[in-house]
């Protein structure tokens, strides 16, 4: 299973990233709604009762992508990109001997989001300009 970026909230959760059916259903056999943004939904998902929209894009294969392309307009108070990626502050793209999913200060800032979540690394790091709060959450395993 692919490293998950989460969102819960104790009775739900938000899911960007690869998760398994089996960690679906064992969640929702205990009473966790998750929602996954790829799957039950396909870049967004808005809690109208807080104000926020939590979007992203979701990685359906090993294709290349750009993790923060095209940021979604605002449409509430509060909102938070989640991304699947390597943070690079200015990636050279012109050569193919790079790694994939790269997520770039430039692109951080566009989202105009009031935070960026973003996963792959597996240690916890605040990453980008500050122009927008942007951190890899890393791994539960290492923060023991």
């Amino acid at each position: 299973m692919a490293k998950e970026t989460s969102f819960f909230n104790g009775t739900g959760g938000l899911v960007a990233g690869g998760v398994s059916a089996a960690v679906l259903i064992g969640l929702s056999l205990v009473g966790i709604d998750v929602t996954v943004l790829g799957v039950t939904h396909d870049e967004a998902v808005v809690f109208p009762e807080l104000g926020l929209e939590i979007w992203g894009h979701a990685h359906r294969d090993y294709d290349d992508m750009a993790p923060l392309a095209e940021p979604r307009r605002r449409s509430t108070s509060w909102q938070i990109a989640m991304a699947h990626g390597h943070y690079q502050a200015a990636p050279d793209m012109t050569t193919m001997l790079r790694p994939s999913w790269l997520i770039s200060d430039a692109e951080i800032a566009a989202t105009g989001a009031d935070y960026v979540a973003l996963g792959h690394w597996n240690r916890s790091v605040r990453v980008g300009n500050g122009a927008v709060v942007a951190y890899h959450s890393g791994s539960p395993e290492l923060a023991r």
